[in-house]
């Protein structure tokens, strides 16, 4: 796996990391809500339990009992009692896990970013080696270049010697038969 494609895979792996946790975020504060909602409704049917199918409707289908007098009457029951959209318990559940949710994400950017920089420092090391393994086999290769030059020069020498020793031992013997046969 080269370098690229490392890095491509390092990053996919990144964002599938965020967006599942993301998602998982997201089914937990949904299911946070959801238990709010079970608590207000289960509070209200206990309440007033002729008017639990309303209760219920109001819940699950809020579009078809909405009306902007409802929701005026709503804020001003909330601001009659000094409740304000940042002191409710939804809006500071949804603000925890949104820091919640950018914290992590800036942890595994910071760990990616550590890892990052670890791979990079292992590849120059890795560079450094190579190219001192590099310089220690053209030095051995200059070498066994000399070397062999060394042993032809030497075998040449050799030959030279061996021609010049049996040259010398055939010329006293020839001469000593042909003395011989005078």
């Amino acid at each position: 796996m080269d370098k690229r494609s490392c890095k491509r895979s390092l990053s996919y792996a990144g964002l599938l990391f965020i967006l599942v946790l993301f998602i998982i975020l997201f089914l937990s504060m949904g299911w946070e809500l959801q238990k709010k909602e079970y608590m207000l409704l289960g509070y209200m049917a206990a309440i007033y339990p002729e008017q639990e199918s309303e209760l219920l409707g109001a819940v699950n289908e809020p579009e078809r009992y909405y009306s902007d007098i409802y929701y005026e009457k709503g804020r001003a029951l909330e601001e009659k009692y000094g409740f304000d959209t940042g002191s409710r318990d939804t809006s500071r559940l949804i603000l925890r896990y949104f820091f919640l949710f950018c914290g992590i994400t800036c942890a595994a950017g910071l760990l990616f970013l550590y890892a990052d920089i670890q791979s990079r420092k292992r590849c120059r090391c890795m560079e450094e080696d190579y190219s001192s393994l590099l310089l220690l086999t053209e030095e051995k290769e200059a070498k066994n270049g000399l070397i062999q030059e060394r042993l032809k020069l030497e075998e040449g020498k050799t030959k030279e010697l061996i021609t010049d020793i049996s040259h010398q031992l055939k010329n006293p013997l020839a001469s000593l038969k042909t003395e011989a046969y005078r």
